[in-house]
């Protein structure tokens, strides 16, 4: 705790930056400020240091550093070229943070130094985060989107999702957490829970991003449900600001060239599927699309009743005849 303290207090912690992708085009959107710390004895991963400054006090001051060293770094990046003109920067603020008087006057302060305008700002927070003081947590973040930030729901999925606390929350995107998107090729839960996730967010009006995306499978299948943008090794770990170049982002970067064969019970028109998928673009939820499948006599390939999670799985499956064509048919 005091190699942490002292590193702070000295701006000794980085910052490094991972791309979020558009999945339509390619494009990198957006970028994620993470924090790095060199102990020393070495790195220290964020799973260690961030828990140490959360317990000893340190979290405000840290969120502060990272904040402005990101949006300091962001700035010149895009300045430079390194970076394109519209590239937003993605911070973490944790619930201190949040109770923290002193959180509007830095992020002020960071976007005048920075050149960057507070949309160009996403200030990410856990839902774990608000849950104890949900009022006050909405009451700054309204504040701060009413100035133009973007407020994002980090890590969703693993807290207290519902409908009835998003809407209790100024949130403009949620994040769905890495755990379900590691299993959208083999665990039909996974895929069902990811599925809602974006029904959830198309109802209320948000974005969804998904977190930790590291096969092509994952980003066809997540394109496909209807999430618009990701992040994850597929495209780039997180890298220092000398590092960042957008000429080694360039649009479909990461789609790579492998071929998956398309899945042994993959729907047609006989079951539905043209009807599936037109439901889905105007977007109906998979309990309706279900629903109305049933109610016209549709079955799924496997003889049975359609599901929500049949329907997600169906959805998804549309995806894997553009893998097999290659990963331009995803541009």
């Amino acid at each position: 705790a005091r190699e942490l303290r002292a590193a702070v207090a000295a701006e000794a912690v980085q910052v490094h930056f991972q791309p979020v992708v558009d999945l339509e085009d390619g494009r990198v959107v957006a970028v994620e400020a993470l924090a790095r710390w060199e102990g020393p004895h070495g790195p220290v991963a964020p799973g260690t240091f961030v828990p140490v400054a959360e317990q000893t006090g340190l979290m405000g001051d840290l969120d502060a550093l990272v904040v402005r060293r990101a949006l300091a770094e962001v700035g010149d990046m895009r300045r430079t070229g390194a970076l394109a003109p519209t590239t937003r920067v993605a911070v973490n603020l944790s619930a201190r943070s949040l109770a923290d008087g002193r959180l509007e006057a830095v992020l002020r302060d960071a976007v005048r130094d920075s050149g960057l305008r507070p949309r160009d700002v996403e200030l990410e927070i856990t839902e774990t985060a608000v849950v104890d003081d949900a009022r006050q947590a909405s009451d700054v973040l309204g504040r701060l989107q009413r100035s133009g930030y973007r407020i994002a729901v980090d890590d969703f999925g693993t807290g207290y999702s519902s409908l009835a606390y998003l809407r209790s929350l100024p949130v403009d995107a949620l994040k769905v957490d890495r755990s379900f998107v590691s299993g959208l090729e083999t665990d039909n839960d996974a895929l069902a829970i990811v599925a809602s996730i974006v029904d959830l967010a198309r109802a209320v009006g948000l974005d969804v991003v998904a977190e930790g995306v590291e096969t092509v499978g994952q980003a066809a299948v997540l394109r496909r449900l209807g999430c618009r943008r990701a992040q994850g090794w597929l495209w780039s770990r997180a890298l220092p600001a000398d590092r960042v170049r957008l000429a080694d982002w360039p649009a479909g970067f990461g789609l790579g060239t492998r071929r998956r064969a398309r899945p042994a019970t993959v729907p047609t028109d006989e079951h539905g599927l043209s009807r599936l998928l037109a439901m889905h673009a105007e977007g109906a939820s998979l309990t309706t699309i279900a629903a109305a499948l049933n109610s016209e006599g549709f079955r799924t390939p496997d003889g049975v009743r359609w599901h929500r999670v049949s329907v997600a799985r169906a959805v998804a499956s549309s995806a894997y005849p553009q893998l097999v064509d290659g990963p331009e048919a995803l541009a």
